[in-house]
């Protein structure tokens, strides 16, 4: 089923804005190949939605004050298709920042910017993202973009510290950056991944990741950096692990603050580009915590240690 906008361009629950002139229902796959703006009234579930080939506009999929919620089984996404974009250079906004909405994908969140495409996917704030898995990757070199504002869960438990980890930014080839600028990422069961087997940039800017455990992958040679400039990224008992200069494999750790949500311990190199703070005390329970860095810590900035941890 295709959204057409042959209505009022924006409820998701007005017939005439599908080409069936019926609105989608579980068993359908959703082709959304306009500029769109869908809302979302409730509880609703659909086996796929996906943003067409070659539309390159804007699409805002909003709550309205009623328990807004959007279910999707993502068979196109499970079985290695196309995901929620593949080769479009869409804007995709996910919440308009103004009602609150809750998004599920069942078994993974999937970005492909297939063919030198640049999607830009937008999880605004009030928008909950939730998904087993979240695979993020641009083959034939595309470069999509993810900026968080609001609520990210991945409820996965795939540990494996290369492309087959829960939350993987930069596959297939592509150059993938992932921006926090706000809101909560929760990953506490599954490996956080910068690049997979592709490049991966992860830069948090704000915000609040809560991580088991975060790998820049170093079997592949392709660039994974992560960039802590602001925000707060607590680690729990997996650490942080493969950096690797001469493959682009960089932490580079500024103003912002490094936490724990369990003992943690790390061999791998840190670059301090800016004053980091290495807060010992528990982000979850008032309990003293212990990490260990045993790497090489370099760069212009500095450390402090603060709370009644060890460092």
């Amino acid at each position: 089923i295709t959204g057409n906008g042959g209505g009022d361009g924006i409820s998701g629950s007005d017939p005439t804005n599908w080409d069936t002139g019926a609105i989608p229902v579980s068993t359908d796959r959703v082709i959304i190949d306009t500029a769109a703006e869908i809302t979302i009234s409730g509880a609703v579930s659909a086996k796929d939605l996906y943003i067409a080939s070659g539309n390159d506009n804007t699409i805002t999929i909003k709550g309205d004050g009623s328990g807004s919620k959007l279910t999707l089984e993502n068979v196109n996404n499970s079985s290695g298709g196309n995901g929620l974009v593949h080769s479009a250079n869409a804007v995709i906004n996910l919440g308009d920042g103004v009602e609150s909405i809750h998004f599920v994908f069942n078994e993974v969140f999937r970005v492909n910017g297939d063919g030198g495409k640049s999607a830009t996917i937008n999880i605004m704030d009030k928008a909950i993202v939730e998904s087993d898995r979240f695979i993020l990757g641009g083959s034939s070199n595309g470069t999509p973009t993810i900026n968080q504002y609001g609520t990210v869960n991945v409820t996965g438990t795939r540990m494996t510290t290369n492309k087959e980890g829960a939350f993987v930014v930069g596959l297939w080839s592509g150059n993938v950056t992932y921006n926090m600028e706000g809101g909560e990422l929760n990953i506490k069961t599954g490996m956080t991944v910068v690049s997979g087997d592709g490049h991966g940039t992860f830069t948090m800017n704000n915000g609040v990741a809560n991580l088991i455990g975060l790998s820049l992958n170093g079997t592949q040679n392709n660039k994974g950096v992560f960039n802590l400039n602001r925000g707060r990224l607590n680690i729990g008992a997996s650490g942080i692990m493969h950096a690797n200069e001469s493959k682009g494999k960089i932490f580079n750790f500024g103003n912002g603050t490094v936490g724990a949500w369990a003992d943690w311990t790390s061999s791998t190199a840190i670059n301090l580009i800016g004053n980091t703070r290495f807060n010992t005390e528990d982000s979850v329970v008032s309990s003293a915590r212990t990490i260990t860095l045993s790497g090489v810590l370099s760069g212009v900035g500095g450390l402090t240690k603060t709370e009644t941890g060890t460092l």
